[in-house]
């Protein structure tokens, strides 16, 4: 909060009523009542120092924004960023109105126009391959010596990644990310915009449902509305998922213990899928 507010009063914006959206790996700020958000690198800090994919999510959010894809566009009355505070990164957004949860088929249709818009994009971003932070995570989790710790090293070490055609993707594409607003349905939080698979991302959408059993109908609409894709490569995608989420959330649970239970099941998931 403070590294946002810092910012943005030397960009000139006023703030009065600032308010936290969400505090995940990274914090997000309304800087109301201006129609500005602030990205803030938060845990991501501790393995990701120069915290690159909230610069590269400003890079193809501008560059999505200004060929008609539906996401929510970086600010265009500032300088979006990225801006260094304290050590820590800030981006600015722009507020829109969410009006609810955004359908699962438009949404799904919503998200395929990202990926061709996106296809054109050639800027380098990271790449989407999560071994190596998972590593970075295993190591963090043993010097809190979490039991978890060799589940995700022996995990990021034994997974192996299919080849396949790469392009840049929105990276994170869980049916929560993308909201229904005035303008139509939008996607959010390109926090982990990256280049690979469009399977990847599908296999970020499919998630919940392989995992925990959730969302079976809403899924299933999302996948059918996407389209043409490689179905058996979303499937094999499915464990480098779990990797991402699981080290994600098992690092995360360290300040919020309710997250535990949910980083177990992942992993255990990946375990067994490994073992196979």
């Amino acid at each position: 909060m403070a590294a946002a507010l810092a910012v943005a009063r030397e960009h000139g914006v006023r703030c009065d009523r600032p308010l936290i959206l969400s505090s995940h790996h990274n914090v997000v700020v309304h800087l109301a009542p201006a129609p500005v958000v602030a990205r803030v690198a938060g845990r991501t800090r501790l393995v990701r120092p120069q915290s690159e994919r909230l610069a590269a999510g400003v890079r193809l959010g501008s560059f999505l924004a200004a060929n008609g894809a539906p996401v929510v566009p970086p600010n265009a009355e500032l300088d979006p960023g990225s801006h260094r505070h304290g050590g820590t990164v800030v981006t600015f957004w722009t507020y829109v109105d969410e009006r609810a949860t955004a359908p699962p088929a438009e949404t799904a249709a919503a998200l395929r126009k990202i990926h061709r818009v996106a296809a054109r994009f050639d800027a380098a971003l990271p790449d989407y391959d999560p071994r190596a932070e998972a590593l970075d995570i295993a190591a963090l989790l043993d010097a809190r010596d979490d039991e978890l710790a060799p589940l995700v090293r022996s995990a990021a070490e034994r997974l192996v990644l299919p080849n396949s055609r790469r392009q840049p993707l929105h990276g994170d594409a869980h049916l929560g990310n993308a909201v229904e607003t005035p303008d139509g349905v939008l996607w959010n939080d390109l926090e982990e915009v990256c280049t690979g698979p469009v399977e990847w991302v599908l296999a970020c959408l499919e998630h919940r449902r392989l995992v925990f059993g959730e969302l079976d109908d809403e899924i299933e609409q999302a996948l059918a509305a996407y389209g043409d894709h490689d179905a058996d490569l979303r499937t094999r995608l499915a464990q480098a998922v779990c990797l991402f989420t699981g080290a994600w959330s098992a690092l995360a649970s360290g300040a919020d213990p309710s997250l535990r239970p949910r980083a177990e099941r992942r992993l255990d998931y990946l375990r067994y899928a490994l073992e196979m």
